[in-house]
């Protein structure tokens, strides 16, 4: 059975081909190739916005200012822990999968705490809990049990009012280490963890101001986790404290942003391997995002006005598009603002959630099981912790000939789609979801309709999903839809097509078999072709074959196709032996390199019913 391609590419990738020789008719070669292809990244789109819902609400004891996401319990279900200010606890919520929490259990701690987080601080393998007492100076540590349920509250000495804290390694000794923000005291305290759930006392490092936020990256890529401060006063500065690898920090310097940063988040916004951030600007209702530089440095502030004073920001992919999006806390507004990321360190205000009463922290996890992200709030002037439902419609793109990347599609043939939340996994067919050998309609809850018949499905993922196109006798606009868990999406338009030849390529160059040699051309391949030599090119979409094949059906055979194709080489025609499909929606042309071909890279084309593919290239060596 001939394997088909997982998915398609134009940029130089590892490449494996396993050649099988097979005759047609007399002295006319035919190898059947196993093509293991990478995936062809399109220029991405940001996403649309998702919709949320309210759909639950949890009680926790008294001004909920913050919230942890984790397992806690060990049972693939996220649950929550929450930083009640008033209360002066923390209450542990257990997740039913639902997208709802079991009674919430509060744990006594130090006075006022802010923020809490989560980390396995004595190496059992279970979450323990960690909380900045903002009404004392000390940090409380609540030890995990693995079930949910956690020990009694130790107490820390810290900075004067700490308000935020972050846990990580910081001296590369494999124990999980405390940095907590005190905001009065204008320091950091750092709490080296001893493995086994208890703390060193703690060093202080001047952060430059009074820090309101922290998080930990590595900002200079020296492997050594640094720190990031969000400093209240003076007004709008974000701190850098890098680290030594030991423990210790280095003040390098401050950062302008917004007025009065009170919250801060970090991660990679524009995919170029270096850690940026941003902050939520309580003075100026704004966010600021600083893109890094990978040295410690970052890009001056880029601001985004918010529908409120927002005291929380996070960082997550809301929509599925593989970007980071952030959502910024208005707790006196009761909003919730999300701004979506475009992948290149820019965002879009994309909507406001209102009703939050005092939302102060937020959440993104797949909380209700369906694999789409949920938002849970912490809305302290509810004293309740808030489930909101995510809905991501799938949202297409882009409709292309899946070997050329040119926009329309052919009976038969390869297709793939661009857009986003189209999956909720990345999955590629097997043996055990075909039906009789024919390719599913339906791969892991997804279909794809094209002018109203149903594709064949073999790899579907979040923001591409590949099919070969159903017999159609229509030419011209057709109509594109795809279904999932979420329900069906907006139409999209593309033009079919009886021929529209796709060679199949890496990095520009086109995929080719010697049949002299079996040796392999391609753009990570020396090999030349010479004139005379027979070689074999790879396509899509060269219409119908006579015999007539069975559309989507995984076979390991030839049909030749109806029209013979033409196939130049620079400005000379090869001579064409062979033209005919050899797997679901993949044909093979067999071809002879024309005497008088250039020496050097070569311009290869195929045109076939009036249309012609895209030019690839080839290494050619002349008479």
């Amino acid at each position: 059975m001939t394997k088909l391609p997982t998915s398609f590419q134009t940029r130089p990738q590892a490449l494996a081909l396993l050649p099988v020789s097979r005759k047609v008719q007399a002295r006319v070669p035919l190898r059947l190739c196993t093509f293991l292809w990478l995936i062809r990244v399109c220029a991405a789109a940001t996403g649309p916005a998702c919709t949320y819902n309210q759909t639950a609400s949890a009680a926790v004891a008294g001004d909920p200012r913050s919230l942890a996401m984790a397992d806690l319990n060990k049972d693939g279900i996220l649950d929550i822990v929450t930083g009640n200010l008033d209360g002066s606890s923390v209450s542990v919520l257990i997740g039913k999968g639902d997208g709802t929490f079991r009674t919430a259990v509060s744990y006594s701690v130090g006075v006022n705490p802010y923020q809490v987080v989560t980390g396995d601080f004595n190496g059992d393998g279970y979450l323990d809990i960690a909380a900045a007492d903002f009404g004392g100076q000390e940090v409380s540590v609540l030890l995990g049990n693995g079930d949910g349920t956690f020990g009694p509250t130790v107490i820390y000495p810290a900075g004067t009012k700490p308000r935020a804290l972050v846990a990580a390694d910081f001296n590369g000794d494999g124990r999980v280490d405390l940095a907590v923000a005190n905001s009065t005291a204008m320091s950091v305290s750092v709490l080296l963890g001893n493995g086994n759930g208890t703390f060193k006392g703690k060093t202080d490092v001047s952060a430059g101001g009074t820090p309101h936020g922290i998080v930990a990256a590595d900002f200079n890529g020296d492997g050594k986790l640094d720190l990031a401060i969000a400093n209240n006063t003076p007004s709008g500065t974000v701190t850098i404290l890098l680290g030594n690898g030991s423990g210790g920090f280095i003040n390098a310097g401050s950062m302008s942003v917004g007025s009065s940063p009170y919250g801060i988040a970090t991660t990679d916004f524009n995919g170029d391997g270096h850690a940026d951030l941003a902050t939520a600007n309580f003075g100026d209702s704004t966010i600021s995002v600083l893109l890094g530089n990978g040295n410690g440095t970052f890009q001056s502030a880029i601001t985004y006005q918010t529908t409120g004073a927002p005291v929380t920001i996070r960082a997550a992919d809301v929509n599925g598009d593989g970007f980071a999006d952030l959502l910024a806390t208005d707790s006196g507004s009761g909003i919730l603002d999300i701004f979506l990321g475009n992948g290149d360190g820019s965002f879009v205000k994309a909507s406001s959630i209102a009703g939050l009463p005092g939302v102060y922290d937020v959440a993104v996890g797949d909380f209700d099981s369906d694999g789409v992200p949920d938002l849970v709030a912490a809305a302290s002037g509810a004293n309740a912790v808030v489930t909101l439902h995510g809905t991501c419609m799938a949202n297409i793109t882009g409709v292309t000939n899946a070997a050329s990347g040119v926009a329309g599609i052919v009976p038969g043939g390869w297709v793939t789609l661009y857009g986003t939340n189209l999956a909720q996994t990345t999955y590629i067919a097997q043996a055990s979801d075909f039906t009789a050998n024919y390719l599913p309609a339906t791969l892991k809850g997804v279909s794809v309709q094209i002018d109203g018949h149903a594709a064949f499905v073999y790899f579907v993922s979040p923001g591409q999903i590949n099919v070969v196109a159903p017999d159609d006798t229509n030419t011209g606009a057709v109509s594109v839809s795809v279904t999932n868990a979420s329900g069906t999406s907006a139409i999209s338009t593309t033009a079919l097509f009886a021929e529209q030849p796709g060679l199949f390529t890496s990095g520009g160059y086109a995929l080719a078999v010697r049949f002299s040699d079996g040796a392999i051309l391609s753009d990570t391949s020396l090999t030349t072709a010479r004139a005379g030599d027979i070689l074999e090119l790879y396509a899509t979409g060269l219409g119908p074959t006579s015999p007539e094949a069975s559309t989507g059906l995984v076979f390991s055979g030839s049909y030749p196709t109806q029209l013979a194709p033409a196939v130049m080489i620079g400005a000379l025609p090869a001579v064409v032996s062979y033209s005919g499909l050899i797997g679901a929606g993949l044909y093979q042309m067999n071809i002879t390199v024309p005497d008088g071909v250039a020496t050097g890279t070569s311009q290869v084309s195929v045109s076939i019913g009036g249309q012609t593919g895209q030019t690839a290239l080839l290494r050619t060596q002349g008479n």
